[in-house]
Parts: structure tokens; sequence; C-alpha cells
């Protein structure tokens, strides 16, 4: 949703704010959806910014996670752009399923999705914001987590960048449990 600020390496205020709002927007009109959806947005939590993981159901949305694990490298600066915060992994439900959620390279941590299984999730989602040169390293990765847990993982992808800086392939995976 909007330019994908992490492009940039120098934080602004500015940007990070009309993001915010660009997303609230999006919100806006993703909960009249009738379907789930699962994304994630910037946001200002206690004076730090932080990317959170949203479920949308119906007219209700609420935090399933908070991103813990930030690239900072060229077109993806996010440790830049936020703050690192102190928090829990932890599973909700959907639809009878017990699921977690990570975000990006929260999941190159394979640890994250072992304690998301430890914890009893059966699904692990995972949104993304990936270029098209990773598709094949994303898809080893998605696949090692779902054959080594025992889960089965979801994971969509941007899929297109407004400011043209990264060329994000919209490519998705869902791998089931072996």
């Amino acid at each position: 949703m909007g330019r994908w600020i992490s492009a940039y390496e120098c934080f602004s205020e500015k940007v990070f704010n009309e993001s915010i709002e660009m997303h609230e927007k999006a919100l806006d009109r993703i909960i009249q959806l009738e379907s789930t959806v699962i994304f994630s947005r910037p946001k200002w939590c206690n004076g730090k910014r932080i990317n959170e993981a949203l479920v949308a159901r119906g007219q209700k949305y609420y935090r399933v996670h908070v991103k813990r694990k930030f690239p900072n490298e060229p077109g993806f600066w996010e440790d830049n752009w936020f703050d690192n915060i102190d928090n829990e992994l932890s599973i909700f439900e959907m639809a009878g399923w017990k699921c977690g959620a990570l975000l990006c390279t929260d999941a190159m941590f394979l640890e994250d999705a072992r304690e998301l299984r430890a914890q009893g999730a059966e699904v692990i989602f995972v949104p993304r914001a990936t270029s098209r040169s990773c598709d094949n390293l994303w898809h080893d990765t998605l696949s090692l987590i779902a054959r080594h847990n025992g889960c089965y993982v979801i994971s969509s992808n941007r899929s297109r960048s407004e400011n043209s800086l990264i060329d994000f392939s919209g490519l998705g995976f869902f791998f089931a449990r072996r």
C-alpha cells in the first residue's frame, strides 16, 4: 500500500506519518470486505515506530504480531525506519486453526517459527515485501519452516512498488506440513 518507505535509507517522520495515513485509509476499505485479510502496517506505539501484522475480519481487526527482525541494506532500510520493541510471539485462532504470524525477515530466523509451533500453531502466515531476485531464497526458507515444524506456511508478497526502486515479484507460497 503506497510507496515503499524502507527503500529510502534516511528516515523521515513526514513520510512515515504519510504512510500511516495511507494504511489507515486502506484499513477502512479492508474491513468492508467479506473475507479475512492479514497484512502489515506502520504505526506509532508508545513513542516507538513499529511494523505490526493485523488480521481484519468483518468489521473488526486485531494485532497478531509486531515485527522483530529488520534488514538494513539497499532497498530495505527497515532498521532505520522501525524500532525493535520487546514483544512476545503468540498464537491466535482463525476458522478453528491455531495460527501464528511472522513478518517477512522474521521468518529468516527459524527459532521464531519453532517457538510458534511449540505454542501450538498449525498455520504460520508470513506476509512479505521481497524482491523478485530473492524468490528462490524465500521458497526454500518457507518450505523448510513447514517441513521442519510440521505446520502449514502461507505467505503473500507485495506485488508492485510505486517508487520503482524495488522489483517486488508478488509471488506467494503455500506449503503443506509433512
